[in-house]
């Protein structure tokens, strides 16, 4: 299953509680391999830009046809918040020996990012649809465990609360507690979500 593969038909249970290992904060990455990670991005990412270059001329020049096999169907998820590509300083240092409170705030800084991102598209898609009525959905929004690391889901989970969201933890746990979904009533507005 992938960073945000959470099979189809997964949704909260009602009155269901989460186990306290799953609120707790996960194991932190050795450090190690942040160190490696930190140093090693300044190689690998030229090195990968060409190799991407070449597979772009590459298919351009082909005709671009494959057969792509259709994998399994997922949950729709609005916006995504993964982990990213670069390391960068502030985040190798919280890796590295970030406090619970360093981390519950940057997780905070990162829920309102997706919460920001996701009210662009709502704008969006309400400027598309002007004409047309459009009913009111769900909303979906994933956050990669790099998001809430030393902070835990539990964190997370205070942190949405108030803002109009909770927890999904079927899908959260299909995902075996490395992405959190978040889900919010079809009812609410996203506004309400970034006061």
């Amino acid at each position: 299953m992938g960073e945000f593969g959470a099979p189809v038909g997964v949704h909260q249970e009602e009155g269901h509680s989460p186990a306290l290992d799953e609120l707790l904060p996960l194991p932190a990455r050795s450090r190690l391999v942040v160190w490696c990670q930190f140093l090693a991005q300044w190689f690998y990412l030229p090195i990968g830009s060409v190799i991407a270059l070449i597979v772009i001329v590459f298919l351009v020049v082909s005709g671009g046809d494959a057969d792509i096999p259709a994998g399994q169907e997922k949950i729709f998820v609005d916006v995504r918040l993964r982990r990213g590509l670069v390391l960068g300083w502030n985040r190798c240092r919280l890796e590295r020996v970030g406090t619970p409170e360093e981390w519950a705030a940057h997780t905070e800084r990162r829920l309102h990012e997706v919460l920001r991102r996701l009210a662009k598209k709502e704008a969006k898609e309400a400027r598309l649809m002007k004409d047309r009525p459009v009913g009111s959905r769900p909303r979906v929004v994933a956050l990669a465990a790099a998001n809430y690391r030393g902070a835990g889901i539990g964190v997370v989970a205070q942190l949405a609360a108030p803002l109009g969201w909770s927890v999904d933890w079927p899908a959260t746990r299909a995902a075996e507690l490395r992405t959190v979904y978040l889900r919010r009533p079809a009812d609410q507005v996203s506004a309400q979500a970034l006061r």
